[in-house]
């Protein structure tokens, strides 16, 4: 990752006149390999969120967390605990769709996904 920034970084600096003469065509192809390394990352990110937030707007209306409800029924899923619960089962499938996206295109193991479903339940709250 380190590497992929150095070389990002070195392709948007400004190269110095003596730099140029030193490094001629070799700084030319490095400058123009690190803008396409840096274009790849940029379409592969958006080849992975795109179905993870597809799985997020999926998620939320199938769950019924939509505009539809009055103050009323949220106020009452709130102090029953069932929102937070609600809200819980969301992440869960977004983090999913996030592990499945990022193993389809090669970039698991960046780092890990944290286990919710061991997660203690939300207690209610009392008013």
């Amino acid at each position: 990752m380190g590497a992929k920034c150095l070389a990002l970084l070195g392709a948007i600096v400004p190269q110095a006149d003596k730099e140029q003469a030193a490094l001629g065509d070799i700084a030319d192809k490095t400058r123009a390999a690190a803008r396409d390394l840096a274009q790849e990352t940029v379409d592969r990110g958006g080849k992975v969120a795109q179905p993870v937030r597809n799985a997020g707007v999926d998620s939320t209306r199938a769950h019924g967390l939509t505009g539809d409800k009055t103050v009323g029924a949220c106020v009452d899923e709130t102090l029953s605990g069932d929102l937070v619960n609600t809200l819980k089962q969301v992440a869960q499938d977004v983090l999913k769709a996030s592990d499945s996206a990022l193993r389809k295109d090669g970039l698991d193991g960046l780092g890990k996904i944290p286990e919710m479903a061991n997660a203690a339940p939300p207690r209610p709250m009392n008013v």
